[in-house]
């Protein structure tokens, strides 16, 4: 059988290689499945035929000197190879790529439409990553493409061999092949910088020398577009920080963080209904956070930041598989095997658990186990009188929740599977519901931040923008450190001021009970000694028996007049002219006003403090502390502050003209603006009003 008769049939069958083995028949591989052509076994005199047939003159020198050499083929109404001619047991081997004679478009690929957004970079590095046969290669030339049919640019690709062929459309377009038109990749992508490219692609990162420049071509304006054989992003990010030195590490990871613009990760799925392979893709984009996160080589965070962040794009490889698998593009053996065996747990809407069992199996689904969620529940009777027995939740409930999430997310656990086991371990009915619900918007794509604005009650703007922040800046897990931090602080002082109070609120209520009782039972006893004599007794036992005469005979009146004022009082305190009055009469009765002068402080400042730290924008730090000061008279204060600064003032002028504060402190608030370290200068001031407050309340 002759090279062109294998190639014909190969190419009737939609063949992506073609293995050519001394010894062996002919094989091709046709969607995963490798499939021999004909009996006809290629004899010792064949395969150095064909290898001589195919290869050309560098390649065949190669060859005979090292034993392996890569190059291209290309047979007229055919297409083109990729082709490595080896040995194996000191006979011949050829394996060969089938490399489509036209560049696919990136909409007819099935990946996601973000891959588009990114040929539109201006900057940066950008990778495809996965196993041998994943498709990155067409995929970096439907960009490529992409990019000759809409830019004016210049783009140089260095390749080895060169594999799909640009004609210059928009775009000047030239290929250099490995051997041929270059020594090496290194050496290419040296001598490319001082060619006037706008894009670059290196066919592959494969050793440290090509690796640093093409981050320095990232780095000094250029698009660079590479490939890895690494399976994930993170697993991407940890290959190249290994390639260098230890003494190196530091510093590359901020060059990655600041020149790397998003990893692509491929695995290639037969299509269930016979129509070629369909990529499932892991997607990660490098924003703040991700760069905070490789600079400070944190990259087992870098999961998390791709399961939150679905809404711009990103998407987690087993996300992107179960996707296909559930629109009926992939089949469940090819799905499973992807996702390593590993069993797979999810909620589905169905009227019992029977009819759920049967919708699974309907999918080729084993089923172990199907239980009512407690989101389900609810709706129930029992499920709702249990979550009502089980009381509202408390910022005690959110600490430990806080405190867990932080040690989970630390471990490197993913924030769904996090949320999964803190819930599990709840026994708390409502907070349990609210920790699900959480972890469903979590599952749906939503960041974690958003996913806590639909619970106010238990999470407060304070909370969910340091979590925002930390999304931000990738400092997920320490900032979770901090909130816990600062929830234990307040919960503290609440206690200190809560038991404070407690002592004279004791002795006002005594004070009141034993006068009551005076005047109803003791007084009156009295009467009969005094009768006859009133006109001896001074004005003041005279106003005393008169007023313990009138209570008892008007005790209804009396009884319904004390509940009258007080339920009075209690309404009057929630309008907000009493509520003033009442900040009024704490920060100016002398028993109290040393308190709460130092609790308002404190909480106020530390609130400012931990948002500054957490790289919260200052106007909404202003206003999140305004709202969480306690006091109206410092909300006013704080909301006075958040409108001169918009208008372009500083804090420390604003402040000067409020009495609520000391000159000392204002003066170290302006201190720390000058200085650029308010959010230190803040800690010092909050946690030395702490003191103070533990002081006054002794």
């Amino acid at each position: 059988m002759d090279l062109r008769t294998i190639l014909d049939l190969a190419h009737e069958r939609d063949a992506s290689d073609i293995h050519l083995v001394t010894g062996n028949p002919p094989m091709i591989r046709i969607h995963t499945v490798m499939t021999p052509i004909g009996d006809e076994v290629i004899d010792d005199e064949t395969g150095w035929a064909l290898l001589r047939e195919m290869a050309p003159e560098g390649a065949m020198k190669r060859f005979n000197e090292i034993q392996d050499t890569d190059f291209s083929y290309s047979v007229e109404e055919i297409g083109r190879y990729r082709v490595n001619a080896h040995l194996q047991k000191g006979r011949v081997g050829i394996a060969m790529r089938t490399i489509k004679s036209s560049v696919p478009a990136l909409e007819s690929l099935n990946l996601p439409p973000v891959i588009t957004q990114l040929t539109r970079l201006p900057r940066g590095l950008i990778l495809v990553t996965g196993d041998t046969g994943s498709g990155k290669s067409t995929t970096l030339a439907a960009m490529i493409d992409a990019l000759n049919a809409r830019d004016e640019k210049h783009i140089i690709t260095l390749e080895d061999p060169v594999e799909y062929t640009f004609e210059s459309r928009r775009c000047l377009v030239e290929q250099r092949e490995l051997g041929q038109d270059m020594p090496s990749f290194a050496s290419a992508l040296k001598h490319a910088l001082r060619q006037d490219p706008d894009i670059i692609l290196v066919g592959e990162m494969r050793d440290l020398e090509t690796t640093a420049l093409a981050m320095t071509a990232a780095e000094t304006g250029h698009i660079v577009l590479s490939t890895l054989h690494t399976v994930n992003a993170s697993q991407t990010v940890e290959r190249i920080i290994d390639m260098y030195p230890a003494n190196q590490q530091n510093q590359i990871r901020a060059m990655l963080a600041g020149t790397l613009q998003a990893v692509i990760s491929q695995v290639l799925f037969k299509r269930q209904d016979g129509k070629g392979m369909t990529p499932a893709c892991e997607i990660l984009l490098c924003t703040p956070a991700v760069r905070n996160l490789i600079r400070e080589a944190r990259t087992f965070e870098i999961p998390n930041v791709i399961e939150t962040n679905k809404a711009i794009g990103m998407q987690s490889l087993d996300a992107s598989i179960a996707e296909l698998y559930f629109n009926g593009m992939i089949s469940r053996e090819d799905a499973a095997v992807s996702n390593e065996g590993k069993p797979v747990t999810g909620t589905l809407n169905a009227a019992s658990a029977q009819t759920a069992s049967e919708v699974l199996r309907a999918k080729g689904l084993k089923v172990q186990s199907v239980r009512a969620t407690d989101a389900g529940n609810s709706n129930s009777i029992f499920g709702r009188l249990k979550q009502l027995n089980s009381g509202k939740p408390t910022v005690k409930h959110v600490l430990d929740f806080t405190t867990q999430l932080a040690v989970m997310v630390r471990a490197g656990i993913s924030l769904r599977v996090a949320l999964e086991g803190i819930a599990e371990q709840t026994a708390h009915a409502r907070f349990k519901a609210v920790l699900l619900a959480l972890k469903a918007d979590v599952e749906s794509g939503k960041q974690f931040s958003e996913a806590l604005t639909r619970h106010p009650q238990l999470f407060g703007p304070l909370y969910v923008n340091m979590v925002r922040a930390s999304e931000m800046s990738g400092s997920f897990g320490s900032m979770l450190d901090r909130i816990a931090a600062y929830l234990q602080q307040q919960i503290e002082t609440r206690k200190m001021v809560v038991g404070a109070m407690i002592y004279p609120g004791v002795i006002a209520f005594m004070a009141v009970g034993v006068t009551i009782f005076l005047l109803t039972f003791v007084l009156p006893a009295f009467g009969g000694v005094f009768e006859g004599k009133e006109e001896a007794l001074p004005w003041s036992t005279k106003f005393l028996m008169g007023l313990s005469e009138w209570m008892v005979g008007n005790w209804p009146i009396v009884a319904g007049g004390a509940a009258a004022g007080l339920v009075g009082l209690v309404l009057v305190l929630k309008t907000e002219p009493g509520k003033v009055v009442l900040d009024k009469f704490k920060l100016g009765f002398p028993v109290v006003k040393g308190m709460f002068r130092a609790l308002y402080i404190s909480r106020s400042l530390q609130t400012m403090g931990e948002l500054i730290n957490a790289g919260v924008p200052m106007l909404d730090t202003i206003a999140i502390t305004g709202d969480i000061s306690g006091s109206r008279a410092y909300r006013s204060m704080w909301r006075d502050v958040h409108e001169n600064i918009r208008q372009g003032r500083k804090i420390a002028g604003t402040l000067a003209g409020w009495p609520l504060l000391p000159h000392a402190v204002v003066q170290m608030i302006g201190a720390g603006e000058e200085s650029g370290k308010l959010g230190e200068v803040l800690d010092e001031v909050s946690d030395y009003y702490a003191r103070q407050l533990k002081d006054a309340i002794k």
